[in-house]
């Protein structure tokens, strides 16, 4: 039977872990990141993960379209004005560029949310 360790870290430093967790879960913290920040974050995460290992991510859904866009828009505007660049962060895009090879995004809550799967392979 294994273990399960949660940590909590200031995801924006350097981290000193490699190879060291089979998952990583982060919830809503991909948006609040400043832009120059997120890809690091991605980045230092992959290198963290096990062979095999999976990050969760579950955030904004920025492809959403229709009126799912007019409300989030509407909610970011009044509530995360200045993270507004998150709707053309590519997140796919950008954890294949890390190295994440199975990339898999699901669609909640009316397209509003996403739940990202990215494997270390």
């Amino acid at each position: 039977m294994g273990s399960l360790a949660f940590l909590q870290k200031d995801v924006t430093l350097p981290w000193e872990y490699q190879n060291h967790f089979d998952g990583i879960f982060i919830s809503f913290a991909i948006h609040e990141l400043p832009e120059s920040r997120r890809r690091g974050v991605l980045e230092q995460s992959y290198l963290a993960l096990k062979e095999r290992g999976r990050m969760v991510i579950v955030d904004f859904n920025t492809q959403v379209s229709g009126r799912g866009k007019t409300l989030l828009l509407t909610f970011f505007r009044l509530f995360e004005n200045e993270n507004l660049n998150f709707f053309s962060f590519n997140q796919s895009e950008v954890l294949r560029e890390v190295g994440f090879k199975r990339i898999r995004t699901f669609s909640i809550i009316k397209g509003l949310f996403q739940i990202t799967l990215a494997v270390k392979i």
